[in-house]
């Protein structure tokens, strides 16, 4: 039954996933934006921070590069009405990470949220993106199940 419920609440979240999380983090960041001081209170640390945070942002584009550069057509698509799939992705980073795309998004957003200095926030943003792609991944498996069964599985 939780199960069901949370592959139903990742049908919705997964129609909107493109907006959701970004409109679940604008008063946050705002919130946040009010306060930002230099990290530890030096200048030559924030300097530093702030190229740590940016590593984070270009390995989470480099990483949504690498996949969707080796993706096949239909597949891992921008669709949003229904999930789509005519075969399984296998190769490339999907033999390492089974959601490249989620990976590079939290890793990118996770830089961003960096480059705010806050903690609250960055536990903030953690948390939502886990909870809502969770849903999400969730109801993609289901769906990859019922499509291809034991070829998925494997």
């Amino acid at each position: 039954m939780l199960y069901s419920t949370l592959c139903n609440q990742g049908d919705w979240a997964f129609r909107w996933r493109s907006i959701a999380p970004a409109v679940l983090m604008i008063p946050a960041v705002i919130v946040a934006l009010i306060d930002v001081q230099y990290f530890l209170d030096s200048h030559t640390y924030d300097q530093w921070w702030d190229l740590f945070a940016i590593s984070f942002v270009v390995a989470g584009l480099g990483i949504r590069v690498w996949t969707t550069g080796h993706t096949p057509r239909r597949t891992s698509g921008r669709n949003t009405k229904s999930q789509v799939a005519d075969s399984l992705n296998t190769r490339g980073i999907y033999s390492i990470v089974r959601n490249p795309l989620y990976l590079g998004n939290f890793v990118g957003g996770l830089g961003v949220i960096l480059l705010l200095h806050s903690l609250w926030l960055t536990l903030y943003y953690v948390l939502a993106f886990a909870l809502y792609f969770e849903r999400v991944i969730l109801a993609e498996e289901r769906f990859l199940l019922r499509k291809f069964g034991d070829s998925y599985r494997q």
